[in-house]
């Protein structure tokens, strides 16, 4: 027999040997019974089916659904459920085998639960002393008591554990502590530093140990601030409150406080941490006038002293006084005194009006006040930047307005007008006035009404002690323009610069006309307030005739003649090509053949030269003998002439002669071309042609060489050398005077530039000759293409000592046309 315990209320087993001891042998039946009943309990039914799918039974009355078979087990088991105490008995196995013999075998079962139960207390999972009252009947009580509790009891495990045999499982019943616990501290995080007014912070405040998580206010003298944030940490024991704070000047020494509380024990009181408000601020500055003066009666004189009014912290370190916004410094040459907070102008005046401010600096930056507008009064005064000369016609009439500066700007006016002869009131009938201006209607009839107006301008500060002063002209047309001179030469333009002269009495401007030289076509016009010009779009290497002139409202001025020259393109230059070389020997000379051209060409040199020194000796000649009786060819001609030359010159150098003819067409005319025009010439005469040839300009004397000259003569005239990449053909300027050049000197081969002389001897009048070197000292002047105005008196040159002769020296030059600057040789 088995014995088998179990436990009320757990499964117990049953065993039962269905082994077989022959392979072919198999398990028919197995009956379970209980001996004090006579029937099965239970069965496995085999007999007509394989033992895997046999089938089961089991006696509703005794097992039910709490019994099962199970057969794979060594030895099979009969399983019972939820074993009930009235399950305890003797029960037997049988089994019936194909082959073998029945086989019985019985078991014990003895069932646990009866017993009186013992019950024990575990507080994290250790055994408290606690002891069990036994109650009636098979009741039995154990009480626990804990306390008093700590944070370390916060969920702690109390467990109530109950059996009755060793054998049997216990059954317990378990509680899990929780707790809640108020904060255990709060800070507002950071040191209780100075704050800055209208800058916002985040501030923060942080509790821990309260459970649950702490509940956190912000508080500032009184009044709770809302707009906070709560974080919990990961451990939800630490709570963070975050206020997002703009405070201001008013906060200085409010009380900023953070309360931390549990929500749940209300009756706890709240941990708080508080500040007390530091705030810093930019300085306040107001600016205050003295006490003694009056802001609407402060006059030109007056000393005026302001004082700077300040609220800052932390204290200012520095103060600026400023006037319309520009720092002012201590200046007592200027009347400026800044004495700490205070700034004094010592006789105030008109430029000292305006607004002033005074700043304050600290720590926190620079607070300026609002400004202090500083009216100074002041009587009358004529402004500037006025028209002061006006250009009026006979029987036109004119508005001439006299504005002045004045504070207050009521005035009145007064006008007078003065010439030569008397000084008259202006009617007020003729007067209109306008704030600070007034308009004089003026018409002047004859010659004597040309004059000065005279303007005056009261106010109640007083009478403008200098008038304003406006001279009434005869208007006309402008002057012409002079010392026009060629500038930045390019392929397709020029440029021109001018110095302008008088323009009539009226605002003038100023025109430049370009024409082709050949067509008198114009290709350019260009007008400017100024005489600065430029033309563009002109064909380069091309030659032009430029004029440029002034006018205004009365017309225009004469003009101003030039020629000017575009740059000419460089040249192609052509690659040799070998491929097109012929064989070296077809073109080689013999030594007689080079010997011959080489003789050859030495000839035509010298041919050349003697025909250039007979030609020269021929024009002296010829000069000599019928200058004056030749009929000068006129200015119109010349200009052909030197036109038609042109074409076959090259356009990037200026042309390196002058006919001829029209340096004697100026001789016999006997007029300085720098010297005023001679105002018996009709308009178009020789003043006309002398400002249509390009290259006007005056001819210094040198002071004498510091060096004896070649030869001993005393008659010679020095003159500066040419300094400039440009030479000009001379003329005789003053026949009236004469000097004779000596060249008797003998001639030498030398190179020296190339260029004309012309000189004037008693016999002869004007001569000209090639400058030659034996003479040493006659030099040809530095010119600048420049244009001496029209009617200017010609800057008298610095005159030549009086040598011992019966000669007087030629003291005044003037030089026309251009000529080249290129080196020749003379013999």
């Amino acid at each position: 027999m088995t014995a088998v315990v179990a436990v009320a209320g757990e499964p117990a087993y049953l065993p039962c040997d269905i082994a077989t001891q022959d392979e072919d042998d198999a398990v028919l039946l197995v009956l379970w019974y209980r001996e004090d009943l006579g029937t099965p309990i239970y069965s496995v039914d085999a007999r007509e089916k394989d033992f895997g799918v046999a089938e089961r039974w089991s006696d509703e009355s005794v097992f039910a659904s709490r019994a099962y078979f199970l057969p794979d087990k060594r030895p099979a088991e009969l399983g019972v459920d939820r074993v009930r105490a009235t399950d305890q008995g003797i029960y037997r196995c049988r089994v019936d085998f194909k082959q073998a013999q029945t086989r019985n075998s019985r078991v014990n079962l003895t069932v646990i639960g009866r017993p009186r139960p013992w019950v024990k207390w575990f507080k994290n999972e250790v055994e408290t002393d606690t002891p069990a009252t036994a109650l009636q009947g098979n009741t039995v009580r154990g009480v626990l008591r804990v306390g008093p509790l700590t944070r370390t009891d916060v969920r702690a495990t109390l467990t109530c554990r109950a059996s009755n045999h060793l054998r049997a499982h216990p059954i317990e019943t378990t509680l899990t502590l929780d707790m809640n616990f108020p904060p255990l501290n709060v800070h507002i995080l950071g040191s209780n530093q100075p704050l800055s007014a209208s800058r916002r912070y985040d501030l923060l405040c942080q509790s821990s140990g309260s459970r649950p998580p702490a509940s956190i206010t912000w508080w500032k003298n009184g009044q709770r601030i809302n707009n906070a944030k709560e974080t919990l940490s990961t451990d939800g024991n630490t709570t963070t409150s975050t206020v997002s704070i703009q405070l201001t000047k008013s906060d200085a020494g409010a009380k900023l406080a953070c309360r931390a509380s549990n929500p749940q024990m209300s009756s706890e009181p709240a941990l708080e941490d508080d500040w007390l408000l530091d705030i810093q601020y930019v300085p306040e500055t107001v600016v205050r006038l003295g006490t003694n003066l009056d802001p609407t009666n402060i006059r030109e004189g007056t000393d005026v002293y302001f004082d700077c009014i300040i609220k800052a912290h932390p204290y200012v370190y520095k103060v600026e006084w400023r006037h319309n916004g520009k720092t002012l410094h201590h200046n007592v040459g200027q009347g400026i005194i800044i004495s700490n907070q205070s700034l004094v102008l010592q006789g105030v005046g008109r430029r000292t009006a305006g607004n002033y401010t005074c700043v304050g600096f600290n720590a926190e930056g620079d607070g300026e006040s609002k400004p202090f507008s500083l009216d100074v009064l002041y009587a009358p005064t004529c402004r500037s930047s006025q028209q002061r000369v006006h250009g009026v016609a006979k029987q036109e009439r004119a508005h001439i307005t006299c504005h002045v500066d004045a504070n207050p700007p009521e005035v009145s006016f007064r006008w007078t007008f003065n010439n030569t002869a008397n000084n008259n009131e202006v009617s007020n009938t003729y007067v209109s006035r306008s704030g600070t201006s007034s308009t004089v209607t003026y018409t002047p009839h004859t010659e004597m009404d040309y004059g000065t107006l005279l303007c005056w301008a009261h106010n109640r500060i007083g009478k403008q002690r200098v008038p304003c002063v406006y001279h009434i002209i005869a208007a006309g047309r402008p002057d012409q323009v002079h010392n026009c001179t060629l500038v930045n030469a390019s392929l397709t333009s020029f440029g021109v610069r001018c110095s302008e002269g008088f323009n009539g009495g009226m605002p003038q401007s100023f025109l430049l006309e370009v024409r082709d030289i050949v067509t008198q076509e114009i290709v350019a016009n260009v007008s400017s307030a100024v005489p600065r010009f430029t033309a563009g779009g002109l064909i380069p290497g091309h030659t032009y005739a430029a004029a440029v002139l002034a006018y205004n409202a009365k017309g225009r001025g004469d003009p101003y003649p030039l020629r000017a020259s575009t740059l000419r393109p460089p040249e192609k230059h052509h690659v040799h090509d070998k491929s097109l070389d012929v064989p070296k020997t077809a073109f080689q000379m013999s030594g007689a053949m080079s010997a011959a051209v080489g003789g050859g060409g030495v000839f035509m040199v010298v041919l050349v030269l003697f025909m250039i020194a007979v030609r020269q000796r021929c024009t002296k000649r010829k000069l000599r003998s019928g200058g004056q009786s030749s009929q000068p060819a006129s200015p119109d001609k010349l200009r052909e002439k030197d036109d038609s030359e042109s074409d076959d010159r090259n356009p990037d150098i200026i042309p390196s002669d002058t006919d001829h003819l029209q340096v004697e067409y100026f001789r016999q005319q006997q007029v300085s071309t720098i010297s005023p025009p001679n105002n018996r010439a009709p308009r178009g005469s020789i003043a006309g042609v002398r400002g249509s040839i390009p290259g006007y300009c005056p001819l210094r004397t040198a002071p004498p060489p510091s060096h004896p000259p070649i030869h001993d003569n005393p008659f010679i005239c020095p003159m500066d050398r040419l300094t400039v990449s440009l030479m000009y053909v001379w003329t005789c300027a003053n026949l009236d005077t004469f000097c004779r050049i000596d060249f008797s000197a003998g001639d030498t081969a030398t190179s020296w530039v190339c260029g004309w002389l012309l000189y004037a001897t008693p016999q002869h009048g004007c001569r000209e000759r090639s400058l030659h070197p034996a003479s040493a000292l006659a030099h040809v002047a530095p010119c600048a293409p420049t244009r001496a105005p029209t009617g200017a008196p010609a800057r008298p040159l610095a005159p030549t000592p009086t040598p011992t002769t019966r000669h007087a020296p030629l003291t005044d030059y003037a030089a026309i046309g251009p000529v080249n600057n290129a080196q020749v040789t003379l013999r």
